[in-house]
């Protein structure tokens, strides 16, 4: 008798562990499905036309392209090719006008576990907090990223396309149109960008999607109408 009672409780256990361990699994995929990716650039660092850039106490303004539409988004910044601590004092969102300019009154402060600014150890990412930022597929957004200590040769996409504009000195993630000091044809630090979404496309293809043998047209299309 007792040994059928250990058997039963036994199988009783197990059936409780599997339950819970099927809930987990099926909670941590829903989690995980949550976010999309709907734009992104591979990392790089340390040769032409990154080098030597430099990013001292400035605001840097660049656009990308979403190819997936959602009602929130994260951006995923990098420090994988840094050597020294990366700190980042603000980041923001808008709709572009133009590269230096954004629609008023669509700017979204971008936030890390609930704080402003950030500090990113070298050869590491970091994702933002989800930004309420409604986007449709196709649309273009701006990322503005203030960098309040010198960055030489910072983690970048060198075949960028688009022109980003680099701010006299000074935190302008908040504001509508930003000084130009300088410009560059390189995507920095923003390595991707991922949408609360339900499905999903992608363009898996050779450099002429994305590459050196790519177009501008080319870049500027979304993945989805590819």
């Amino acid at each position: 008798m007792k040994i059928r009672n250990f058997a039963t409780w036994g199988l009783v256990l197990a059936s409780v562990l599997l339950l819970s361990t099927q809930h987990a699994v099926a909670a941590d995929r829903a989690a995980s499905g949550k976010w999309i990716a709907t734009w992104a650039a591979s990392p790089q660092g340390g040769f032409a036309g990154m080098a030597g850039t430099v990013v001292d106490g400035q605001t840097l303004r660049q656009r990308a392209r979403v190819s997936v539409g959602g009602s929130q988004l994260r951006l995923r910044l990098s420090n994988e090719y840094g050597s020294t601590p990366l700190v980042i004092g603000a980041v923001s969102v808008g709709r572009p006008v133009d590269p230096a300019t954004v629609v008023e009154g669509s700017l979204r402060t971008a936030t890390f576990g609930g704080r402003k600014s950030i500090t990113v150890p070298p050869g590491a990412p970091i994702f933002t907090d989800p930004i309420d930022y409604p986007v449709k597929a196709g649309e273009e957004i701006s990322i503005s990223i203030y960098l309040p200590e010198k960055v030489e040769g910072p983690t970048a996409h060198s075949l960028g396309l688009k022109t980003v504009i680099i701010s006299p000195r000074g935190d302008f993630t908040t504001q509508t149109k930003l000084e130009t000091a300088s410009k560059s044809e390189s995507m920095f630090l923003v390595t991707a960008i991922t949408a609360s979404a339900a499905t999903s496309c992608c363009a898996m293809a050779p450099a002429r999607t994305r590459g050196p043998v790519s177009t501008a047209m080319c870049w500027r299309c979304p993945a989805s109408r590819m």
